[in-house]
């Protein structure tokens, strides 16, 4: 996994950190071959609860602040503070044999999921939890976007695209339940090249 797809999914690790309640999401992993999966809980109904739960809301808007933050100074000085240009467009089929494209599909749905689990555990409904979720992903995973756009990266359309339709599937699961029987799962295999002289290791 691409160091770019590593910052762009690091809000979402952070959330995963804990605001969230224990009703809100299940997190399996299996040492054997590091598969990673989260398995979603089905308590929460399409109607909010009475009264929102504003202590939690503001945990989880201080945690998800925090989380931008962190990712956008991470970006800044670690790909954008020295490749800054006049905004343009550019796209890249070929960089990490797509792997990217599939890391923002994945990173965005992530997202949705955390954001939208955060807000169940704060008495938001399940629907509208999930479109809150989604349209924070779009608009989190669009800043970083543009902000590639005034980058030597530019700002790619497919990689929009993808950010897009990976914050809205668990969107489309929630209304097409027969989606939920199709969920992205990840594994790591460590790379001999890894923390070789050079960063040799994150060529793509």
């Amino acid at each position: 996994m691409s160091p770019r797809i590593i910052g762009r999914c690091a809000a979402a690790a952070l959330l995963l950190s804990g605001c969230v309640g224990e009703q809100s999401f299940a997190f399996h992993a299996e040492a054997a071959d590091s598969i990673t999966t989260f398995a979603t809980s089905s308590t929460f109904t399409d109607v909010d609860s009475p009264g929102v739960n504003t202590t939690r809301l503001a945990v989880i808007g201080g945690t998800v602040a925090a989380g931008i933050t962190t990712v956008h100074i991470y970006q800044m000085n670690g790909w954008w503070k020295d490749n800054r240009r006049s905004f343009h467009f550019q796209e890249d089929l070929k960089y990490g044999l797509t792997v990217d494209k599939i890391g923002h599909f994945y990173g965005a749905s992530v997202l949705t999921f955390v954001l939208s689990k955060s807000l169940q555990w704060a008495n938001f409904s399940e629907r509208n939890s999930l479109w809150w979720g989604a349209g924070a992903a779009v608009l989190f995973q669009t800043y970083i976007e543009i902000e590639d756009g005034f980058s030597t990266w530019g700002f790619d359309r497919v990689d929009f695209a993808t950010n897009v339709a990976g914050a809205l599937y668990p969107v489309a699961q929630h209304y097409s339940p027969f989606l939920q029987n199709f969920n992205f799962k990840f594994s790591y295999w460590p790379s001999p090249l890894i923390n070789n002289p050079g960063g040799v290791g994150f060529k793509g």
